[in-house]
């Protein structure tokens, strides 16, 4: 007589390894894993490039030139480099809010998936909650990333070009990036929400996005008033102080009045007409380098605070009314 001998089931604990991102967070980053995963690796690549670039600016600081010559030797190793970054990070926002944010609950909405995923045993609001929470967490590590390393690779190329007042710098550097970018993906994700097309979607945010850039350049530097110098019309135009970007010129009189700058100046014999106005002075307006991050962080937070605002609108109109 023979028997059978069984092995019972291995009962000890699992070996398989704890996934990272669990429930809804696996799903959200499933759902949308190209596109962050393309964000994250153009980021750690680009930060990486700029970090190696930034040894080299740092380099030539230390080779003792001076002055124009210093300028001139790094305007011409690292002046494209540094120009030609700045403007693929200036665009950064609109690319985020038109291919990221927009497609974000819109593309959910032509195809289906938001249906799909209420009828799981997940609300409307969690479901939405953690597509915007995943989203914005991984728009703000990436574009800090880049942020950070653009700013340190600046400081030490400033004698490139010092205007910092500018969207080229002024955008690209501190909180600011991060910030625009969450505001064009805040911006993005509600005009998807109420559009049902993912193209629509997108070309709409595209023109969203250039009319809020043209905002943005009219109010960039409002959070602080310019500081004032002043000379005699018998003199010259007042000096810049070191690292300082001008803001406005004026033509003044004793009363305080103001003239732009091109009154009489232009003319080929000027002093009738600077006696006739009573213009007696040279008004220069401008904004101290110790300003800079000052405005930086105002303007940041004034973003982020609008940018929290639009999501919070999704979030509650998502959670309200049906998809």
């Amino acid at each position: 007589m023979s028997a059978t001998v069984e092995t019972p089931p291995h009962s000890g604990p699992s070996t398989r390894r704890p996934r990272l991102l669990h429930g809804m967070v696996w799903a959200v980053w499933r759902q949308h894993r190209t596109a962050f995963a393309v964000l994250l690796a153009a980021a750690a690549a680009g930060a990486a490039w700029m970090t190696y670039q930034r040894f080299g600016t740092a380099d030539l600081l230390h080779q003792g030139l001076t002055g124009e010559d210093l300028r001139r030797t790094m305007k011409d190793a690292y002046g494209h480099a540094l120009e030609e970054t700045a403007g693929y990070l200036v665009v950064l926002p609109l690319a985020i809010g038109v291919f990221l944010g927009a497609p974000l609950v819109s593309g959910d909405r032509e195809h289906g998936t938001d249906r799909l995923m209420t009828t799981q045993s997940v609300t409307r609001g969690r479901w939405i909650a953690t597509k915007l929470g995943v989203t914005v967490a991984v728009v703000l590590l990436s574009t800090g990333l880049l942020s950070a390393a653009f700013t340190w690779w600046w400081h030490s190329a400033r004698p490139i070009n010092d205007l910092w007042d500018l969207g080229g710098t002024f955008d690209t550097t501190g909180p600011v990036l991060p910030a625009l970018c969450l505001l064009y993906l805040a911006v993005g994700i509600a005009i998807g929400a109420l559009a049902r097309r993912m193209l629509t979607a997108m070309v709409l945010t595209a023109v969203a996005g250039y009319g809020l850039s043209f905002v943005w350049d009219r109010i960039r530097l409002v959070w602080q008033a310019p500081r004032v110098l002043t000379s005699p019309i018998t003199g010259t135009w007042p000096q810049l102080p070191d690292g300082a970007v001008e803001h406005d010129r004026w033509l003044t009189t004793d009363s305080g009045r103001l003239y732009g700058w091109g009154n009489c100046i232009p003319h080929r014999n000027p002093e009738p007409c600077l006696k006739e106005k009573g213009i007696t002075g040279y008004r220069l307006e401008y904004f101290g380098f110790d300003q800079m991050s000052p405005l930086q962080w105002t303007g940041a937070a004034v973003l982020l605070a609008v940018a929290v605002a639009l999501l919070g609108a999704v979030l509650w109109w998502i959670r309200r009314r049906p998809l």
